[in-house]
């Protein structure tokens, strides 16, 4: 199944019941189903930018971590309403967008991006490299990824 068909079917649920479909090896959400999800088990939702200027809401994780987040979401006050193989579709969590859950490089007036604490970096790089979903890209897109990430690192060791 596509991401576009992913984001689709996620629309059609609306904004009270989230869709997880298994991808590769991770899972992952989109649109309101991202902050949800976010909002559960404190992963942060991804601005991925897409092919002509769109971009998606994402956040993911793998699959070795689905049990966990399925007891997240429960602690959370949400209830797994259906699980297969391939996806789990969940409700009982907010799932309106919220900018402070959303990973987005700053910029600086000049374009640089900001340089946070270690701690944050430490942790919006994994939040990064764990919500990137390879089996979903394309070569470009990796090399691009790997620039990016290579571009940060580089921003803060200096």
């Amino acid at each position: 199944m596509t991401e576009r068909e992913l984001i689709q079917q996620q629309q059609e649920l609306g904004d009270s019941r989230f869709l997880v479909t298994r991808s590769g090896k991770f899972f992952s959400a989109y649109g309101c189903g991202a902050f949800a999800l976010a909002r559960a088990t404190g992963y942060r939702v991804m601005h991925r930018q897409r092919k002509g200027g769109n971009f998606v809401l994402t956040t993911g994780f793998p699959e070795s971590h689905v049990g966990k987040v399925m007891e997240q979401i429960i602690a959370a006050g949400g209830k797994i309403d259906r699980q297969d193989d391939g996806s789990f579709v969940f409700s009982g969590i907010d799932g309106s967008e919220a900018e402070a859950l959303v990973s987005i490089p700053e910029k600086t007036e000049g374009g640089q991006d900001r340089k946070g604490s270690k701690s944050s970096y430490d942790n919006s790089l994994q939040a990064m490299i764990l919500s990137f979903d390879l089996s979903r890209s394309t070569p470009m897109d990796a090399m691009n990824f790997i620039d990016l990430l290579q571009k940060r690192i580089y921003d803060t060791d200096v």
